[in-house]
């Protein structure tokens, strides 16, 4: 009786002929008397039909079920109360001989003595910088220093009192599910407050020019210009990225954003302000990301590590004894992840700190104690 119903490329009439005849034809067998006399049939069985809640439970759990997205509402609401007062609006002024230009950004007040962290891109090339607090006052600031290869800079407001820092998070620590907050100055509207989640974690190798350190977090919660420099915060009201760039084939948000992760930032940011250069570690190797037939033909589990394609001589990495072909899985027990993670993971690692490399070499394990250097200029 059922595929009566599912014929497929039956018309609607020809389903309801199909239901007409078959009733028709169990009606009649029903009707025709019966030879020889039978015992009359036993009373059919009582349908049983399931227990429905009472209207009082049912109206109790839809109260509880609205209850808990309050909790979840306001939760939110508090998170966005705690992390607002410590991102701030950028206004820059380009002057050039024919024209001058005004743009806007956003930044992240990270002490009490005046620092601000943006992203490079906000600052780069201005004659000018002003910063808005979120209560609205408004300071002229100076470019303490910046970083172009990790998209870092960092302002200074004098004579600013009651300032807010932000609360910084371990970006390692994030994860794809996490929900967040990005808050920023998008088309110049200040405060702004966006909700989503965690999309992917370690995202490199994009074609952003000029970022040669990529490991951002990405995100599906909205931004659009103006949002750079501002913050992407998770649930605790923590900073875990500075707002970086969009994917998009329009100039507007298309779903997917990136941060700068927080511990790169911090990184920068203190190297900055302490008014030495920044140096970055230096290992002397050629590498990719590790394809998935290498990960099988040596039983890997997954695609995570890097593959060495070339040993710069008389480099760290020769004088370690890494080889050609060698795979990089761990550093001092960390997770090599990608190309990408593995690039951020030596520059952000001190000249001369020593540190243990887990390799598969012919398929064999082994670990590899290595002396970093400092990065070359030329690097």
């Amino acid at each position: 009786m059922a595929e009566a119903f599912h014929v497929r490329g039956s018309t609607p009439g020809r389903a309801l002929m199909v239901l007409a005849l078959f009733a028709s034809t169990t009606l009649g067998q029903t009707a025709r008397p019966a030879s020889p006399p039978r015992q009359p049939a036993p009373p059919p069985a009582p349908a049983v039909t399931p227990a429905r809640p009472a209207p009082e439970s049912v109206s109790r759990r839809v109260e509880d079920d609205i209850a808990l997205l309050d909790r979840i509402s306001n939760a939110m609401a508090s998170v966005a109360r705690i992390a607002k007062p410590s991102v701030v609006s950028i206004q820059t002024l380009t002057q050039s001989r024919n024209r001058s230009m005004r743009a806007s950004g956003s930044g992240v007040i990270l002490d009490t003595r005046g620092h601000i962290v943006t992203s490079y891109h906000v600052i780069e090339n201005v004659s000018q910088v002003d910063v808005t607090l979120a209560d609205g006052r408004r300071f002229r600031a100076t470019v303490v220093g910046s970083d172009p290869k990790t998209d870092v800079a960092v302002l200074r407001i004098n004579n600013a009192t009651n300032l807010v820092p932000a609360r910084f998070g371990d970006s390692s620590r994030v994860e794809v599910g996490h929900m967040v907050l990005a808050i920023g100055s998008p088309f110049m509207l200040a405060q702004t407050v966006t909700h989503g989640i965690v999309s992917a974690t370690g995202r490199g190798d994009l074609d952003i020019e000029g970022i040669d350190y990529q490991s951002f977090i990405q995100t599906d919660a909205p931004t659009n210009p103006g949002n750079s420099g501002g913050a992407l915060v998770n649930t605790r009201g923590e900073v875990i990225g500075i707002n970086t760039a969009i994917a998009t084939g329009s100039g507007q948000f298309s779903g997917v954003a990136f941060a700068t992760p927080s511990n790169t930032v911090l990184w920068a940011a203190r190297g900055l302000i302490s008014g030495r250069p920044l140096v970055r570690g230096y290992l002397g190797v050629a590498i990719r990301s590790l394809p998935s037939e290498l990960a099988t033909r040596y039983g890997l589990t997954s695609t995570e590590g890097v593959v060495i394609d070339d040993v710069t001589p008389d480099s760290p990495a020769q004088r370690a004894g890494l080889r050609r072909d060698d795979i990089i899985l761990e550093i001092d027990g960390k997770s090599v992840i990608d190309r990408a993670q593995f690039r951020m993971m030596i520059a952000e690692l001190p000249p001369g700190s020593r540190h243990t490399l887990t390799i598969l070499r012919g398929g064999e394990r082994r670990n590899l104690s290595v002396t970093l250097a400092q990065q070359p200029d030329d690097f």
